[in-house]
């Protein structure tokens, strides 16, 4: 049995903070920290879908935009993912370390804690779709060009991908965007084994 990172990527609109809502939706879940409102992660009991480990979320899910972008640098993110990694299992996600790859401080840092970088293969048209549907459901009328908000880094999540699996110890692997929950779940699992 060892303890597994899974730091789930992908561009707007690709599910990354809903699969993590899921787990803190579904299953008995206890913040952690001081902050009233706003938790520096949670812990989340995962027996009754067969995790034995502790999982532990990092960032606060308080409000619309959860995960790692909260966090105020990319030091104190991987910091704050290894730290949480002594104890159990790790779920992390978060726009700006997924545009990050290996220029940023968290792949390097996590690459060593037997973490997997779980890209979302969510289509292009589903992701444009989600992000219209959060707008419209927000009251946003703010002008918005999906081309140069979007489409950059969509294909950049993708290049991210591909890049860090060329690079020795990244354990690189697609979540296939219409069973996300089920592909992290196997993979904690199987870490338990």
């Amino acid at each position: 049995m060892s303890n597994r990172i899974i730091n789930i990527r992908g561009c707007n609109g690709s599910g990354k903070t809903h699969t993590v809502r899921k787990f803190l939706q579904n299953l008995p879940t206890t913040p952690l920290g001081s902050k009233p409102n706003r938790p520096l992660g949670y812990v989340v009991d995962g027996t009754t879908w067969g995790i034995q480990i502790p999982i532990y979320v990092v960032g606060s899910y308080e409000n619309a935009c959860g995960g790692l972008d909260g966090i105020k640098t990319q030091v104190e993110t991987a910091d704050r993912i290894v730290k949480a990694h002594a104890y159990g299992h790790v779920l992390c996600e978060g726009l700006l370390v997924s545009k990050s790859a290996n220029n940023g401080h968290v792949a390097p840092i996590l690459m060593n804690h037997n973490a997997i970088f779980g890209f979302l293969d969510t289509p292009w048209d589903e992701c444009l779709s989600r992000v219209l549907s959060r707008r419209a459901a927000a009251g946003n009328l703010n002008p918005f060009d999906p081309e140069k908000t979007m489409r950059a880094a969509y294909k950049d999540s993708h290049r991210s991908a591909e890049v860090m699996s060329q690079i020795p110890g990244y354990d690189v692997r697609w979540i296939p965007w219409q069973n996300t929950i089920g592909t992290v779940v196997q993979w904690l699992k199987e870490a338990e084994q």
